[in-house]
């Protein structure tokens, strides 16, 4: 569906075909105004405000769904096993920089911000020169049959930083399925316990990927 019609379809047409996944070649052309015969319609004010605000609009789309979209579904194609050996064992990155990926990953993974963790971890992946699909793969780490888990402990952790024992006391685990407004409760401690986890896994996994790869880099030089 496209939303111009103007002198900014071009772009918006050029970029949603590359969404689709559609290759975008450049084709050089040589157009010929004659001076007698040119009308121009373009309008400076009115249409350089209609071409700011839809490359805004892509951009903010790129950003908040194209590019999660795009390594989810790499992810998914390619399962985990794959993408361990592929992109974490044969990429061309340093150990350094897949273990930092990692870490990176697993503390926004296990960080409050549910619903906005692609988001983040692909935001900061770009701004701190990660591999972002490692980052990616690695912030999935609250799926699901854990999540259980990961909110109990962070409850846990918390109750023991703000020196409180009501949230794990009242914990039931057979009425799991109300947890949103149980963690609404315990906001607090949720929060303060899941970075003090998110902080603490993420440098466990990150020196033990650094380790590992180490380890294994070695070896393929000997």
């Amino acid at each position: 569906r496209f939303y111009t019609t103007k002198f900014e379809f071009e772009i918006e047409v050029i970029v949603k075909a590359a969404w689709r996944g559609i290759p975008i070649r450049n084709v050089p052309v040589r157009v010929l105004y004659d001076p007698d015969e040119r009308v121009s319609h373009f309008r400076p004010f009115r249409d350089f405000t209609r071409i700011s605000i839809l490359n805004t609009w892509l951009v903010l789309v790129t950003l908040l769904y194209i590019r999660p979209r795009n390594y989810f579904r790499t992810f998914k194609e390619k399962g985990f096993k794959r993408f361990f050996f592929e992109d974490l064992l044969h990429s061309e990155d340093t150990p350094l920089k897949k273990s930092l990926s990692v870490a990176l990953g697993v503390l926004i993974g296990l960080s409050p911000f549910w619903g906005f963790q692609t988001v983040i971890v692909l935001f900061l992946a770009w701004v701190l020169h990660l591999n972002k699909l490692i980052a990616f793969a690695f912030s999935n780490v609250s799926i699901p049959p854990l999540i259980p888990f990961i909110v109990y402990a962070c409850l846990s952790i918390g109750t023991f930083v703000w020196g409180q024992s009501e949230a794990v006391s009242s914990f039931n685990w057979q009425q799991f399925d109300t947890y949103r407004p149980y963690i609404q409760q315990h906001l607090a401690e949720y929060v303060a316990g899941s970075f003090v986890l998110g902080i603490s896994a993420a440098a466990v996994a990150g020196i033990l990927s650094y380790l590992l790869l180490n380890i294994r880099s070695g070896r393929n030089r000997s």
